[in-house]
């Protein structure tokens, strides 16, 4: 409404926000295809570029059992063979067998990823694919504010762009700025390597928060502090693979 004053929109939003009891950020989304377009999963708008502040992240694996597309197995998970919320510890999938177990899966294993067969390079063989990658994808989890929205997003990144977010975060620490201080700026490259091409984010400081900037970060990052924690256990949704995993480095 027109006749709403800024004062009187910022109260009932604070309202509102406290009012809720479970909080599910929303995706931000690297769209496949190398098609060099980030997507957000709330409204489904699409940049080539944007700014936002990083809160924090964290690792997490994913390895699926079967080839992207193909249906599970009648009576069995959709979800994946196995599992880590945080990239330390993995979950199998009940049924499955693991190689680390040398038999089925009960679910309730917790498995080192540091350790696991899947998570070696070559171990592609291990589920049946060709290739000298890992049948174990290694991606991370950054959660980040964008300028005019209230919760965060999380945007996933694939192993083609985990060195490109390494390389950025040892910079700004070389440099003394904690990645919450400062402004993104977050754009993708595309590489082409035969029939294959590929999307890598990009990361560049921008600006320097001011004080008051700031502690409204610090504010928001508690304020949300549970939904951007490595989650226990990974679902099905939303974390199939793209397609993009296979790229090399």
């Amino acid at each position: 409404p027109t006749l709403m004053s800024d004062d009187v929109r910022k109260q009932l939003l604070q309202e509102q926000g406290e009012q809720l009891s479970f909080v599910e950020i929303p995706r931000l989304s690297i769209m496949a295809a190398g098609a060099g377009l980030f997507e957000f999963g709330d409204t489904n708008e699409t940049t080539r570029t944007f700014e936002g502040v990083i809160l924090s992240s964290h690792g997490r694996n994913t390895m699926w059992d079967r080839s992207y597309g193909e249906a599970a197995p009648e009576g069995s998970s959709s979800g994946p063979a196995c599992s880590s919320g945080d990239g330390q510890v993995g979950r199998p999938r009940a049924g499955f067998e693991h190689a680390a177990l040398h038999g089925e899966a009960e679910g309730t294993e917790s498995i080192a990823c540091g350790e696991c067969p899947y998570n070696q390079w070559g171990s592609v063989a291990l589920v049946g694919k060709t290739g000298k990658g890992k049948a174990c994808t290694n991606q991370r989890s950054v959660y980040l504010v964008v300028p005019g929205s209230e919760l965060p997003y999380e945007l996933i990144l694939s192993p083609t762009s985990l060195r490109a977010f390494d390389q950025y975060s040892a910079t700004l620490l070389n440099q003394g700025f904690p990645l919450p201080s400062v402004v993104t700026v977050l754009s993708q490259n595309i590489v082409e390597r035969g029939t294959m091409k590929w999307a890598q984010a990009t990361f560049k400081m921008g600006e320097q928060l001011d004080d008051d900037t700031f502690g409204a970060i610090r504010d928001k990052m508690q304020k949300y502090a549970s939904a951007i924690s490595p989650r226990a256990l990974l679902t099905s949704d939303g974390d199939e693979e793209d397609g993009e995993d296979e790229a090399p480095f």
